[in-house]
């Protein structure tokens, strides 16, 4: 198991594959845990949390949601209902 700290969320693996993970997150915005499905290994979000590259750079394969996940704990598909278009 890995266990990353990523923007003061910390995020555990809780099931990883060579080329795929399960993320699990506790998000103090909605009180739950949320766990997500990502399109990569837990050890490229490590590599890229080291890093300081931009995640989109970095983490290619992954799509906004998923990026946004990483980046503040917000679950794939909340971002847009948190933040509609017509507010930014």
């Amino acid at each position: 198991m890995y266990i990353g700290i990523i923007k003061m969320l910390q995020f555990v693996c809780v099931e990883d594959n060579t080329d795929s993970c399960v993320v699990e997150c506790t998000n103090s915005m909605f009180g739950k845990n949320i766990k997500v499905p990502l399109p990569v290994n837990f050890k490229k979000i490590v590599e890229w949390q080291a890093s300081n590259e931009p995640i989109q750079y970095k983490l290619r394969m992954l799509n906004a949601d998923e990026r946004e996940f990483l980046i503040n704990g917000i679950p794939p598909g909340d971002f847009d209902s948190l933040f509609p278009p017509e507010m930014m």
